[in-house]
Formats: C-alpha cells, sequence, structure tokens
C-alpha cells in the first residue's frame, strides 16, 4: 500500500470520530483479506471441478446404458435390457455405476482435504487480527460478521452475537 494510500485511509477514519489505524494494522488485514479472496477462490474452483468429475462418471454410464452400449434399452424392449434409473437392471451397467461411484467417493474425501486446506492457510494468515478485528461490527477490521462466512470458515462454533 502507497504511503498517500496511508494517508488517505487515515484522514478518512480520523474524520469519521475514530483513531486511525497504523500501516502495520492495514498491511494485516489486507493480508488477510487476500487470503480469504485466494483460498476462497481456490476452493471454489476445485469444488466444482471435482463434483464435475462425479457427475460426469455417472452420466457416462447411463448415457452408455441408455445407446444400448451394456444391452438394449428397456424404452422399447423387454428384459433383460438396461435402465438408466436402475443399476440392478443389467450387471455391466451395475459394474459401470459402481466404478463411477468410487470416483465420487473418491472425489468426495478430497472435497474435505480442499476445506480442510482452505481453513488452514486463511487461520494462518489471520491469526495475528483479534476476533472482534476479523469477525466485529465494532472495532476497525474486516467486519465479516455482516456475512458471517469468514468467521465460520475460521471457528464453527462461531455465533453472531
Amino acid at each position: 500500500m502507497s504511503k498517500t494510500a496511508v494517508i488517505s485511509l487515515a484522514l478518512f477514519v480520523s474524520v469519521l470520530g475514530a483513531s486511525p489505524p497504523t500501516s502495520a494494522d492495514v498491511a494485516t488485514l489486507a493480508k488477510c483479506q487476500k487470503v480469504f479472496a485466494r483460498e476462497g477462490g481456490k476452493f471454489a474452483l476445485r469444488v466444482i471441478r471435482s463434483n464435475l468429475k462425479c457427475a460426469d462418471e455417472i452420466s457416462d454410464c447411463q448415457i452408455q446404458c441408455e445407446v444400448g452400449v451394456f444391452g438394449p434399452p428397456c424404452d422399447a424392449n423387454p428384459p433383460p435390457c438396461c435402465d438408466p434409473d436402475d443399476t440392478t437392471s443389467n450387471s455391466a451397467f451395475a459394474d459401470c455405476m459402481t466404478k463411477a461411484q468410487g470416483v465420487c467417493d473418491e472425489e468426495t474425501f478430497k472435497r474435505s482435504e480442499y476445506e480442510a486446506n482452505k481453513t488452514e492457510r486463511i487461520t494462518a494468515a489471520c491469526s495475528d487480527l483479534t476476533s472482534d478485528e476479523l469477525c466485529g461490527a465494532q472495532a476497525e477490521g474486516l467486519n465479516f460478521a455482516t456475512l458471517n462466512a469468514g468467521c465460520l470458515a475460521l471457528n464453527p462454533g462461531y455465533t453472531r452475537a
């Protein structure tokens, strides 16, 4: 942050009647805010990709069933046939869906790791802030209490006062 920006911020806050934050306070808040944005964006992208990977695996099996890869589709044929809504209708389809479920289970585990990594990085970056600076509505700071997401990400037991 440039010296001019720090001075402008200090003047703005002093006009409001509050004591101006020091440049270290602003730097600490900015660092925390940047990590929240970076890690939140990275987490969202990873979760979307993970969900798509699972959905693709399941859809591939269902489409193959519908086009007759695992045997004739049940729409126009009597059993034995392949019904994309019934994994027990065809053993080859059931095998495909079991493999797809395995991929989905792996992705579910990865998403929990992504969440833990995000929380760990944000906690480390924001550890110098007090709870009031981070979540409170009274102190100068990030005021995440307004949205609650930041406070809940760091402390699952957080409740808004």
